[in-house]
């Protein structure tokens, strides 16, 4: 049974097909459901808070420009700290296969490469929901 969540960014875990509602429009929320097959990329990324912004601009621009026209991109989600010191991408994929493609498009290393040098450090991995708790 499928469990409808949090109104939060979010993904998923087995190898069931993702709901309708994951294919949504631009004015929607991303939904954490339990045991669909979505993978969730949580990346955080350190920067000086001087540079947040202009971070959290790349990942619009990459995402909307590039990323969201990949095979397999089901949603994005960036957040920036209130201190300013960490921005996170939480992103949900239909597939690992589908998020390796995706790293080896030279277009995406573009704008990953271009992010990752406004940061002092980044840290990508990729999840499956275990839990969810409403």
């Amino acid at each position: 049974m499928r469990e409808p969540l949090l109104d939060v960014a979010g993904s998923a875990g087995t190898n069931l097909s993702p709901p309708d509602s994951f294919h949504k429009g631009e004015d929607s929320m991303t939904e954490i459901i339990k045991g669909v097959s979505p993978i969730t990329l949580i990346n955080v990324f350190t920067v000086v808070p001087e540079k947040a912004d202009e971070l959290v601009r790349l990942l619009d621009v990459a995402t909307d420009k590039v990323m969201k026209r990949q095979p397999g991109f089901v949603s994005a989600n960036i957040h920036r700290s209130l201190s300013g010191k960490h921005v996170a991408n939480y992103a949900q994929w239909r597939s690992k296969e589908d998020f390796e493609a995706m790293q080896r498009n030279p277009e995406c290393k573009e704008h990953m490469m271009a992010a990752g040098k406004l940061a002092e450090k980044f840290e990508p991995e990729l999840y499956s929901v275990t839990s969810v708790h409403d």
